[in-house]
């Protein structure tokens, strides 16, 4: 027996499920209660369930035939299921809005539960049915709405809609080729797709973008001429070529339609932006809650990994450094107001990790069995572990792999699944907020909503993103060294001194204890903790000096004096390694890695470089042999790199620059596969620097670990034989 009431399982589309599945879905769907005039879902928002009204009046609000006003379209009473728009995959978002007329309860059914159910219980028949009057019913509603419908009456309407071929295509899947012949138009019934050229050595660079209810069609073209793909979940609709082009003869299409749908300029990207950002535009279009880590200030530390599994019980990091890098044109937010408008935009490289990013229509929730995957009023998804099976399905349905299958943690109880699926749950546990954004020593990470913070649009260029107001270090470090002076006229004597020093020195290590902390209370950065463990450390080493001038010397004060000008001077080079390694190695980096990736990836790249150089032509091998074969074995190549502060666009034009000089424009048509060679000697070139940038950040802060137990044994050395000693 279950206990919804029974007018829900009596709906169409509910009807014919076995006990098991309305078990199912009574523990995975909602009952809501809905006052007059409360909205159950708007126009847009991810179509992820059906409902079906228990009691009271809801009203459906859309477009209407030949109308391009929202209005009401219907009214679902007591027994009828609405929201079927889930049924269109897992892309689907509504078309309209719904909203209660009066007092109403309603039942929320996950998609991906009565799915399941449906199919068990020999039900696909009816929801393959239902989808396909789904499909047409919004489609006509789509096409209404971008025009293409106008003065058409409604048996050429119908000829139409029976000539259309719906398609639904995944992430990556190519629609159409550059040979392909263009005899269809293509409408975007959902999601995104991505218009992209080849260039001579076939690499794809971006173009242009279509999306919902916009139109792919040229009548200038035989064949596509371009690839188009699907940047997301999709549904696409191919209508006949000669019947949109006859629409446009018989004058029932505008000019504005017609000029949307021409490649391959359709959609061209916002100015500004780079192909770095461009490449995956369906990320930031479908994410509420982007982590973003500003590689110009990321020191490559680890700590937000390691903070992030510290946070959580079953010690498993639900982020990891790898992803997409995008350059983004963000205008200087020191300059004033005034000249604001006249200040020159600068180019800030920014990391997308692998985190949870809290999608507006997650492929995780519907491809759960269970319905574990849920999002809350506030739009944050999070996985109900009681329900978790572990099956992994949902790992296997994010496009960015930013979901994994771990044991569970351990409890009293045994669980019934060993494993189960987590993610980022933004700390929403914890008072501290996310662990990863607090621990960040260089305050690089922040956590942002693209609606509210546009990496893309009009607005490209003039919002800051990274975070603002960095607490500075050098101040602090200043006015320590104006301590350390008072404090040497205040205090005379050399015991006075030395154990102000000693006692200073040792405070700065609590730093130690504040960043191995596992995150409690409020959210507190550790970048202040940082901040102060370098303005003392500079302070301990002023009154370390007033000490030897006031005290002289002895066999344990010299050992301890060594110690800590070792670990003073390490700690300097590490702290100056944070401010300038990262700009150097941002320069360098295409996309983001992890240190431990570069060797494999320099070995990719030889592999790569003698594919590359197979079959070329003669003239091609000798330029290889005279120019980019001297230039990759170079051993200060990498410095040289560096030490020109050139990007790696930078850098291969200057290469370009000398290949042009020395062939004097001579064998350009012999030249295929060239830039190729040169784009990759270069990669190796920066390959290279980016190692020993990455070991001089890492090691720098290990050699000052490793100084500051040999400088606290021989302080204690020295304390004690002083203290015996009476000096």
């Amino acid at each position: 027996m279950t206990a919804w009431p029974g007018i829900v399982w009596g709906a169409a589309i509910l009807r014919g499920l076995d006990d098991r599945g309305r078990r199912e879905i009574e523990a995975a769907g909602t009952l809501h209660e809905k006052r007059t005039g409360e909205p159950l879902y708007a126009d847009g928002d991810a179509a992820d369930a059906v409902y079906v009204v228990v009691k009271g009046e809801i009203e459906v609000s859309g477009l209407s035939r030949g109308e391009r006003a929202r209005r009401t379209k219907r009214k679902a009473l007591a027994g009828d299921a609405l929201g079927e728009e889930a049924l269109l995959g897992a892309h689907a978002v509504r078309d309209g809005g719904a909203s209660c007329a009066a007092a109403c309860t309603v039942a929320e059914v996950p998609f991906g539960v009565l799915l399941r159910a449906l199919v068990r219980a020999g039900g696909a028949e009816l929801k393959d049915r239902t989808a396909r009057a789904v499909r047409r019913r919004l489609l006509e509603q789509r096409l209404r709405t971008s025009g293409l419908l106008e003065g058409l009456d409604d048996g050429a309407v119908g000829t139409l809609l029976d000539a259309a071929a719906f398609r639904e295509v995944a992430r990556g899947e190519v629609i159409a080729g550059p040979s392909d012949p263009h005899d269809h138009a293509l409408f975007v019934l959902e999601g995104l797709l991505g218009i992209q050229e080849s260039d001579e050595d076939g690499r794809l660079s971006p173009v242009g973008y279509v999306g919902r209810g916009d139109l792919v069609h040229d009548p200038r073209r035989a064949t596509f001429g371009v690839t188009v793909s699907a940047q997301g979940p999709s549904s696409v609709v191919l209508l006949p070529k000669a019947r949109i082009e006859a629409l446009f003869a018989e004058g029932h299409l505008s000019a504005d339609i017609a000029q949307r749908g021409l490649l391959p300029e359709a959609r061209v990207p916002t100015k500004g932006t780079t192909a770095h950002l461009v490449g995956d535009l369906y990320r930031v279009q479908i994410a509420r809650s982007l982590l973003v880590i500003d590689q110009d200030a990321c020191v490559r530390c680890g700590h937000c990994v390691w903070s992030c599994g510290n946070a959580h019980d079953d010690g498993a990091p639900r982020l990891t450094r790898r992803g997409d890098k995008l350059l983004l044109p963000i205008l200087d937010d020191r300059a004033r107001p005034a000249s604001r408008e006249a200040a020159q935009a600068t180019h800030v490289p920014l990391l997308l990790p692998n985190s949870c990013q809290h999608c507006k229509n997650p492929a995780c929730l519907k491809d759960c069995p269970t319905g574990a995957i849920v999002r809350d009023g506030r739009g944050e998804v999070r996985i109900r572990e009681e329900l978790c099976t572990g099956c992994g399905n949902c790992a296997r349905g994010c496009p960015w792999e930013n979901i994994q299958i771990v044991p569970r943690a351990k409890s009293a109880e045994k669980p019934p699944f060993p494993d189960v699926a987590v993610k980022c749950d933004l700390c929403s546990d914890k008072s501290h907020g996310p662990a990863c954004v607090s621990a960040c020593p260089t305050e690089a990470i922040v956590r942002i909503d693209p609606a509210e913070s546009p990496l893309v649009g009009q607005k490209a260029g003039t919002i800051e993103v990274v975070p603002r107001g960095r607490v500075p270090a050098w101040p602090w470090m200043i006015l320590a060294v104006g301590v350390g002076l008072a404090a040497s006229r205040l205090v005379v004597s050399s015991r006075g001194t030395g154990l102000l020093a000693g006692g200073v020195a040792l405070v700065a290590l609590v730093y130690i204890g504040k960043k191995r902390a596992k995150p409690r209370g409020k959210a507190r950065g550790t970048r202040p903790h940082y901040v102060a463990h370098l303005a003392v450390g500079t302070l301990a080493t002023a009154l370390a000096f007033v000490h030897v001038r006031l005290g002289g010397s002895s066999p344990s004060g010299v050992v301890a004096l060594v110690t800590f000008v070792a670990l003073a001077l390490s700690g300097f080079l590490a702290a100056l390694a944070y401010v300038t390694l990262p700009r150097m190695l941002s320069r360098l980096e295409r996309e983001g890695r992890l240190p431990e990736d570069l060797p494999r990836i320099r070995e990719e790249h030889a592999r790569k470089l003698f594919r590359a150089l197979s079959g070329r032509t003669e003239l091609v091998k000798k330029v290889y042999d005279k120019v980019l074969a001297p230039y990759r074995a170079s051993r200060i190549g990498p410095l040289v790199l560096v030490a020109s502060r050139r990007s790696l666009g930078a850098e291969e034009r200057a290469l370009s620059s000398r290949i042009d000089a020395l062939l004097e424009g001579r064998g350009k048509g012999k030249l295929a596969g060239l830039d190729a060679l040169l784009r990759l000697v270069v990669e190796e070139r920066a390959l290279a620097a980016s190692v020993w940038l990455s070991r001089a950040l890492r090691g720098l802060p290990v050699i000052h670990v490793a100084t500051v137990g040999t400088f606290v044994v021989a302080l204690v050395v020295h304390a004690v034989l002083a203290l015996r000693g009476g000096r």
